[in-house]
């Protein structure tokens, strides 16, 4: 049965957006293309700043030149047969009986093929009567999300690994999303609560340690309903908020609270924690680990929290409950800088002292950074470890 096409089945850039790049798009084209000559006008040109200039200023410049073409040739054509999107250099169709359905994002409608080795065709939201089209393409094909989220529900309540019938592998699915949603509350908070309030800090850290872990004992006792990745339209729900939000939060303090002498002794414990930590999740996760189809980001994933959990619980544990005093050193303050960026990150330069024979920066909180002058003398702690690696706070 053919398809009612709308009155204008041509779709363009919408005028409003069309005058914005035929403004804006040619004057940025030519101010990089020109960079290359403004480089070689310098008072000291230098061979790699040319080439550098030279190849900025062609690419963006090409960029530019691109976006003007693709706005001009543009055109999303619904004809009886087929579906034509004309770009700058390429024309991609499909014909409908090859459209799987539609998607809507924030920013694009796509137009999905049945076959996965055709291209999918991308429609911006600054097409002109872009609700239309997407109203038209509702009224004709299915929700791509949807049917992929009924086929995978399908399939997980067909599952015998989660029960004999399908009200069991329901209720199995439905404690697991139960178990995932507190989980991923509790690894929300315990990270706030480690990143901007951590008081009294060894709790703070406590709770930040304990989430994953309970996290992982939860992928062993929802084995096969419950996942570590998050997967899009999935019925199978995931605790990644739990595991990674807690080891974000630990790495974040590890990394900012505490000085380590020498990170070489530090990088054999991080790996064991790692290690362990990817063990514990692999035993929850063995039901997807082996599986074809999500095997490969099972996998990524379960590497890049184990790896995150590790160095935040290694760090943190060595420092914040190391119940050693330590040893004081007294060292002059020599100069003093900051760095900034995103954060400003404040250091003393002082003279040698323990285990640095060479002058060297440590960093300091903005408070002791105020407070000291070149000629201070500065106390610095130095801590074995709770787990061997030392460490050192200024006082």
């Amino acid at each position: 049965m053919p398809l009612v096409l709308p009155p204008s089945p041509t779709f363009a850039t919408a005028k409003g957006w069309r005058i914005f790049l035929y403004v804006l798009l040619p004057p940025m084209a030519a101010i990089f293309l020109a960079m290359p000559l403004l480089a070689q006008n310098a008072k000291e040109p230098s061979l790699g700043l040319t080439a550098f200039m030279a190849v900025l200023g062609i690419g963006m410049g090409g960029f530019f030149i691109y976006g003007l073409l693709e706005t001009v040739r543009w055109r999303l054509i619904l004809g009886p047969e087929q579906l034509s999107q004309v770009g700058a250099f390429k024309t991609k169709t499909l014909a409908w009986d090859e459209v799987k359905g539609y998607r809507i994002t924030q920013q694009y409608t796509f137009v999905v093929p049945k076959d996965k080795r055709k291209s999918t065709l991308k429609i911006g939201y600054t097409t002109e009567r872009y609700v239309e089209l997407q109203s038209w393409l509702a009224r004709h094909f299915p929700n791509a999300d949807v049917l992929e989220q009924e086929a995978a529900e399908k399939e997980a309540l067909a599952d015998h690994a989660l029960g004999n019938s399908t009200e069991e592998r329901s209720e199995q699915l439905a404690r697991a999303a139960g178990t995932a949603k507190l989980l991923n509350i509790a690894g929300g908070l315990s990270a706030a609560w480690l990143i901007f309030f951590p008081r009294p800090y060894e709790w703070a850290v406590i709770c930040a340690l304990a989430v994953p872990l309970l996290a992982a004992a939860a992928l062993w006792r929802h084995q096969g309903a419950l996942r570590l990745n998050e997967t899009t339209n999935s019925p199978y729900p995931s605790v990644l908020l739990a595991v990674l939000l807690p080891s974000l939060a630990l790495s974040i303090r590890g990394l900012f609270d505490f000085e380590i002498v020498a990170y070489q002794q530090l990088w054999p414990v991080v790996g064991r924690a790692a290690v362990s930590m990817a063990l514990l999740l692999g035993l929850g996760t063995r039901e997807w680990l082996f599986r074809r189809q999500t095997a490969f980001a099972a996998s990524l994933t379960l590497v890049f929290m184990a790896a995150l959990y590790g160095y935040g619980a290694s760090t943190c544990i060595n420092a914040a409950f190391d119940g050693q005093r330590g040893r004081v050193f007294h060292t002059q303050v020599l100069a003093k800088h900051s760095s900034s960026g995103k954060t400003t990150t404040y250091y003393l330069t002082v003279q040698p002292w323990g285990p640095f024979p060479e002058v060297a920066d440590i960093q300091v909180a903005q408070e002791q950074y105020q407070l000291m002058r070149p000629g201070s003398v500065v106390d610095i702690r130095l801590r074995p470890g709770r787990l061997g690696v030392p460490w050192y706070a200024v006082e």
